[in-house]
């Protein structure tokens, strides 16, 4: 069934958060972030740098990529993780001349649930920061151009994003040798980058976070699609002008 690639953000919401001061959390049946795995296969010597195709992905290759997305969000293991995300979906960047997509992911924190634990233990900002160490290194292994990445609290309707460039600089703090570019359907390759990603540490040394709270946008997408399409509007506007000699 066709789906909306063009989904909104929701209202912005005032309200913060206070900082956890670390996401390693464990609780009795359910586990909050992914330790390292055990017996990971080294990394190939070949590096991502591999040319972006600047074709628009099909539909059925964007559901692929979605699924991939999905996995690098929520481990095998993370159950509380599966049990918060409600939506990660790619949807295209019309703003951009070239053929982007921002990453769109919600979750629900009142999902979660334990015997044993109360409310969801950790923070947006947090959640923010987890999940962006782990889209940075999507956005390195995928073929596609990577716009921004949106999260929601869609339990409070808070939403913040960051451009998926600057992920790249903040995360991973020391250079890596990365395995191969994957296409959206190669699940082998994607694997090898899955294993990657999930052995992300959860610990972040506090002049990194301060870095990644800067950066962090309190706005809603279709804000951001609006306000980024009037500008091209103007600009375009200004170049015919500036051609046709009027002042």
């Amino acid at each position: 069934m066709s789906r909306d690639r063009h989904r909104r953000g929701g209202p912005p919401v005032g309200a913060s958060f206070p900082i956890a001061a670390a996401l390693t959390l464990s609780v009795a049946g359910g586990t909050i972030v992914a330790a390292p795995a055990s017996g990971q296969e080294p990394i190939s010597n070949s590096s991502a740098s591999a040319i972006i195709t600047p074709e628009g992905m099909t539909e059925a290759e964007i559901d692929s990529a979605e699924v991939y997305l999905r996995a690098a969000l929520a481990g095998p293991k993370e159950r509380s993780f599966h049990q918060i995300l409600t939506e990660a979906s790619l949807v295209v960047d019309t703003a951009d001349t070239a053929v982007s997509y921002d990453i769109v992911v919600r979750y629900d924190p009142d999902r979660y649930h334990d015997p044993h634990a109360g409310l969801y233990p950790v923070a947006f900002e947090d959640q923010f920061i987890a999940w962006g160490k782990r889209v940075s290194l999507l956005t390195r292994s995928t073929t596609f151009r990577s716009s921004r990445f949106y999260l929601q609290d869609i339990s409070t309707g808070r939403t913040s994003w960051i451009f998926a460039e600057e992920t790249h600089r903040l995360y991973p703090p020391e250079p890596l040798r990365y395995p191969v570019l994957v296409e959206a359907e190669e699940r082998t390759g994607q694997q090898r980058w899955l294993k990657l990603i999930h052995a992300v540490e959860p610990q972040i040394n506090l002049r990194i976070m301060s870095t990644w709270l800067r950066l962090m946008r309190d706005e809603p997408r279709d804000v951001v699609v609006a306000r980024e399409l009037a500008a091209a509007t103007a600009a375009a506007a200004g170049t015919s002008s500036a051609g046709d000699g009027n002042p």
